[in-house]
């Protein structure tokens, strides 16, 4: 019996080292995310548990604006806050902070402010996110019109973006 709740633990524990090396690699390869470039982000909240309400946008809206004061070389392109994910678009230019740096900073003080406010759970983000490295100025503008038609949309074709 003891064999065989060992075994159990040792599979979780296997499981949990294969999950987490799957959230690490989603990054593209050798690529660094401080060049400039623009960058299409997006945040679910935890378990994509609709918790945005205005308060909480309100307070992830100024921390998003806020980003332009903390890290030089970042523009703020474009967003849209839905009730269970953001989307934005950043644009970098000579920056000296990775964009995991940046997407950790928001998220950390976020999460600090929305639970000033009462949230309760542990989390406010999913731990990962989402990001597109943007590659061309027209893929830029139909990222753009997604994330306004996003409240509308199901998901991004990226076919339809660089015209496959």
């Amino acid at each position: 019996m003891a064999g065989l709740a060992r075994q159990n633990r040792s599979s979780k524990l296997d499981h949990y080292k294969y999950m987490k090396n799957i959230r690490k690699n989603i990054r593209l390869k050798n690529y660094d995310y401080s060049q400039d470039g623009a960058y299409f982000i997006t945040i679910c909240t935890d378990f994509k548990q609709p918790i945005i309400d205005d308060n909480v946008k309100f307070l992830i809206e100024n921390e998003l604006k806020d980003l332009e004061n903390i890290f030089v070389g970042l523009q703020l392109d474009f967003y849209s806050i839905m009730p269970d994910h953001i989307h934005f678009i950043l644009i970098f230019h000579k920056m000296k902070k990775s964009l995991p740096e940046v997407i950790r900073t928001f998220k950390s003080k976020t999460t600090v402010l929305v639970k000033q406010t009462g949230y309760r759970r542990k989390h406010l983000w999913q731990k990962n996110y989402y990001e597109h490295v943007v590659r061309n100025e027209n893929a830029l503008q139909k990222i753009r019109e997604y994330v306004i038609n996003n409240p509308l949309a199901e998901e991004i074709k990226w076919e339809n973006i660089y015209n496959i």
